[in-house]
Parts: structure tokens; C-alpha cells; sequence
């Protein structure tokens, strides 16, 4: 039996690579784009006392949208010989930048505390505002002849020893996005109150809603243009194998 002599062409392989790179290349430019809610992962950003604004960037552009702070201030009043009043007033809020703001009360700058799955949109109940009180209140102590009594005179935020998310819009080249930020705010007087950033999200199409807490689908990642020719490559290298292992079967 007469034995047939088969081949690869000579540089076929590096023919196979060139035209892997390009066939990636290709694939790359026309991957269509998908819409996304972008999250940003477990965070553990702590806001307090020390009155430094915490700020939130929703799109990782490099500009805060929302800055988170804390403030404090004690004033003390004299009454008599033996007696002082000490006043604190504790207020932990938040401040949208640009314009950016938070969904709230109609009748105070309190921002709601939204429950997993609440949606986020423009029709959604309440009034947009740009500032907001997430854990506020004033509280006294009076020390007279050498005893301390502690009163609250009153309380205000959604967030006082609670958590859970706050609805937010902000900017994108003009356009409107909504999101969700979940915090945790702690008020103990006469301690100081504290707050907790523990992430954020968003929808990336100008305008659509977004549920509280939705983090979105995980994605497998898109391979890079150099992952694609790799793709193409491995897969030619197959087939050329194939094609020579039927070859020497029919020698044989």
C-alpha cells in the first residue's frame, strides 16, 4: 500500500496566530455593550467623630458624589451655684455634590431607610434632597452637687442604631442614574453617634430604577483582546492536529 505523504503548509501555525490576532481584534471592536448595575463591592467606611467627610464615588470616576460627615458640638449653661447644664448636639448627615441627593421625608431633610428590594426611581414616593439628617438629636446633663443625670430632648434620622440603604440619584455627563448606598448609623448618648458605609451601586442606563441591595448578575469577565487570539490560536491548533492525525491514519 502506498503511503501518502500530508503536512502542515509550512508557517501554518504563524499564519494561524497572525489571523488569531486579527480574528480577536474583530471580536473585540464589535462586542456589543451591555447595560449594568455597577457595584462596589464590600466596603467598611466608617464615618465619626472626628468630622472628616467620608465621600462615596457611585461611578469611580475620581469625583465624590456624596460626602458623608459627622458633627459635634457641646456648649455647657450655668444655673445657680452647684448646678451646670451641658449641651451636645450630635448630627451625622449627608450631602449630595453637583446636585446629587437622596429620597426623603416631605416635610424634613431626613432621608428614608430603604429595605432590600425597595426600588429606586424617578416615580418613587417622597422629595429629593441634596443634604439630609441620618442620625441627629440633642441630649443634656445636668451635674448638680457632684451626680450627672443624662435626658434626650428629642431624636431625628432613619438611621439612629439602624441599617439599611439610601436611595440616591447623581449625574453621569448629564444625565440621571439612580443607586442605592447601604449605611448603618449608631446614636447612644451620651456617647457619640457613629456611621457605617458598608457599599453602593448603580444602574448604568440613564433613568432606569434599581432595587435596593440589588448587587446585579455576576458577570464572567470579557476576555482581553490578547486572551481572544489566544482563544483562536488554541483553537486552530486543535483542528490542525486533528487534520494530521487523520492524515497518518490514512498512511498507515
Amino acid at each position: 500500500m502506498s503511503k501518502k505523504k500530508s503536512t502542515l503548509p509550512p508557517g501554518s501555525l504563524r499564519h494561524a496566530a497572525a489571523y488569531a490576532t486579527a480574528a480577536g481584534a474583530a471580536m473585540a471592536v464589535t462586542a456589543p455593550a451591555q447595560a449594568a448595575i455597577h457595584w462596589s463591592g464590600p466596603k467598611d467606611l466608617v464615618v465619626n467623630r472626628d468630622h472628616t467627610p467620608v465621600a462615596v464615588d457611585l461611578n469611580g470616576d475620581g469625583i465624590g458624589d456624596f460626602s458623608f460627615v459627622h458633627y459635634g458640638t457641646v456648649y455647657s449653661k450655668y444655673y445657680g451655684t452647684n448646678t451646670t447644664l451641658f449641651f451636645t448636639n450630635q448630627l451625622m448627615g449627608l450631602t449630595g455634590n453637583t446636585g446629587n441627593s437622596a429620597v426623603g421625608s416631605t416635610h424634613y431633610p431626613v432621608p428614608y431607610r430603604l429595605q432590600q428590594g425597595d426600588m429606586v426611581s424617578q416615580g418613587m414616593a417622597g422629595a429629593w434632597t441634596y443634604y439630609g439628617y441620618l442620625a441627629a438629636g440633642v441630649f443634656y446633663r445636668i451635674h448638680t452637687a457632684g451626680t450627672y443625670t443624662y435626658t434626650t430632648s428629642y431624636r431625628v434620622g432613619n438611621f439612629i442604631n439602624q441599617e439599611g440603604f439610601l436611595g440616591v440619584r447623581f449625574q453621569i455627563d448629564g444625565n440621571t442614574h439612580y443607586g442605592w448606598i447601604a449605611f448603618e448609623g449608631t446614636w447612644d448618648p451620651p456617647g457619640w453617634s457613629e456611621g457605617r458605609i458598608a457599599g453602593w451601586a448603580y444602574e448604568d442606563v440613564p433613568g432606569k430604577s434599581i432595587a435596593a441591595g440589588d448587587q446585579g448578575p455576576v458577570i464572567p469577565p470579557i476576555p482581553t483582546l490578547n486572551e481572544w487570539g489566544m482563544i483562536f490560536l488554541a483553537a486552530l491548533i486543535v483542528a490542525s492536529g486533528a487534520h494530521l492525525l487523520k492524515n497518518r491514519r490514512e498512511e498507515i
